[in-house]
């Protein structure tokens, strides 16, 4: 609570500050208010306690996810308005980077708003996104169980609170002793430490007691920063609600400054306490070093007479964000020729067929482009994830076509910017053909000249006739012969019965 309330007054003042530098800048007139923000998650304070309500006064980190469309142009905005309960811690800056270190955008976190600007960067990639963090401050109590941020595109998105509301810290009496804490400052450059030192404590340390703060060695002391203020025992709960409290400027008397920067420390007196009671409010603070990184620790102490009565540490936590995207490609094709043939004066045609990795054309695509030898055509707006298919409709008549490397080519994200492809034409020397040898050469061939035919002699009686005899005969002939036969056998019969 005591943190917030030295913030809060100094995130008035920058919100005004801010709010006139806003009235004096002109906004590109191309420049769009984006509807990106798409979640808002508040991170408990207490990571061994995340069910634990917020209480007034707590810091906690906010963490926002973010998206803009394909055709979001340099120039274009983005950005979050927090609700009352809450408001940025202190105002911050910080950058969009991508995973090589290239700026995305660029944020600035103050009072009750985020707005990011968005970069070059968004010209050659697509599927831009990514996350941002800052640190934010709970300010208000409030029984709602989450809580309603608002776009700069006009849309509301609900965050849970940890533990289910934020609760007031209540009435406090003061401390009774020294105690010692510490912050950052409004404008997130410097450690802002505090002393609160109860005039009955410091009466007890004994007259003319000497507090020496000594701070981390990393750091150095702004003396101008050094401030004492004064709080009468009645009024604690007045400096805690809006931080009321009486200045005392060092020449009031009441307290004494000594540098020591060689030890990196400070001594304090307060010659003559107020008799009434009450208590001293010292605050200073202390630059943060050019090479502080998110986590690191710088410690801060006060003593009395050797023995350190109090301490405090801050522990360095600035707003960051990140982001990706994927980054067109473009596809470089060199026409080149080769061969000892004619080579034709002509333009060759090359033709890039291109799909997406979901296998739908990338628009606009296929796409044919004339070129001649030792030319060079591009092929543009290839997506990560495309595949392209180079080929050559018109070949000017050549023998053959290659395509180095590949006629095939993966966009892939390890692609760079521009593919280079070279599709060589070769034209061979036709050969010359061998003369034919002459047919030889065929001697006529002279056929013989038939004779006369011989006259046919008809065939004797007493020959056996063959072939195609006529039958009357042959049968004639068997008859005779088989009479013949029989009358043979009748004369031999007759003899033999004589």
């Amino acid at each position: 609570m005591r943190h917030i309330s030295l913030t809060r007054s100094a995130v008035g003042i920058g919100i005004a500050v801010i709010g006139l530098a806003a009235i004096a800048l002109p906004t590109a007139a191309s420049a769009a208010e984006l509807d990106a923000i798409d979640s808002v998650t508040i991170v408990s304070p207490d990571p061994t306690d995340p069910s634990a309500p917020l209480t007034v006064g707590d810091e906690f980190t906010l963490d926002a996810e973010w998206s803009v469309a394909d055709d979001a142009q340099p120039g274009d905005t983005f950005g979050l308005t927090f609700p009352s309960p809450i408001s940025v811690a202190w105002t911050q800056n910080f950058d969009l980077l991508d995973p090589d270190g290239l700026v995305i955008g660029s944020c600035v976190a103050s009072g009750q708003s985020i707005d990011c600007t968005l970069g070059d960067y968004v010209l050659d990639h697509d599927d831009v996104h990514g996350s941002l963090n800052v640190r934010a401050t709970a300010v208000e109590a409030t029984e709602s169980e989450e809580l309603t941020f608002e776009t700069s595109g006009g849309t509301t998105v609900t965050a849970p609170i940890p533990g289910g509301g934020i609760v007031d810290s209540g009435p406090s009496t003061g401390p009774e002793q020294i105690r010692k804490y510490g912050g950052m400052t409004s404008d997130g450059s410097s450690a802002r430490w505090a002393i609160e030192v109860p005039i009955e404590h410091l009466e007890a340390l004994g007259e003319g007691v000497v507090l020496t703060d000594t701070y981390d060695e990393r750091l150095t002391l702004d003396p101008s920063t050094v401030s004492v203020a004064y709080v009468a025992p009645d009024g604690w709960d007045a400096w805690i609600a809006d931080g009321t409290a009486e200045s005392l400027p060092l020449a009031s008397g009441e307290w004494t400054f000594t540098d020591h920067p060689t030890t990196h420390s400070f001594d304090l007196t307060f010659p003559t306490p107020r008799a009434d009671g009450g208590w001293y409010l010292v605050s200073y603070s202390t630059p943060l070093p050019a090479d502080a990184e998110t986590g690191d620790v710088f410690g801060n102490s006060v003593s009395a007479s050797g023995t350190k009565l109090a301490e405090s540490t801050v522990t360095y936590s600035d707003a960051g964000g990140n982001g990706s995207g994927s980054r067109e490609r473009s596809l470089a094709v060199t026409k080149a020729v080769a061969g000892s043939g004619t080579i034709p004066d002509t333009s060759f045609v090359v033709r890039a067929s291109c799909v997406k990795a979901d296998g739908s054309a990338v628009s606009d695509y296929p796409v044919d482009k004339s070129i001649r030898a030792g030319e060079k055509v591009t092929f543009e707006k290839l997506p990560v994830g495309a595949t392209c298919t180079v080929s050559e409709p018109s070949s000017g008549g050549a023998d053959s076509v290659r395509f180095s490397p590949s006629p095939v080519v993966e966009i892939t994200a390890a692609s760079p910017t521009v593919i280079e492809l070279t599709v060589t034409n070769t034209f061979d020397v036709e050969p010359t053909p061998s003369p034919t040898p002459p047919a030889p050469t065929v001697e006529p061939t002279t056929e013989p000249t038939p004779g006369p035919a011989a006259p046919t002699t008809p065939p004797s009686d007493d020959l056996a006739v063959t072939g195609s005899a006529d039958p009357s005969i042959v049968i004639g002939g068997a008859a005779a012969l088989l009479a013949i036969g029989l009358a043979t056998a009748l004369v031999a019969r007759r003899r033999a019965t004589r």
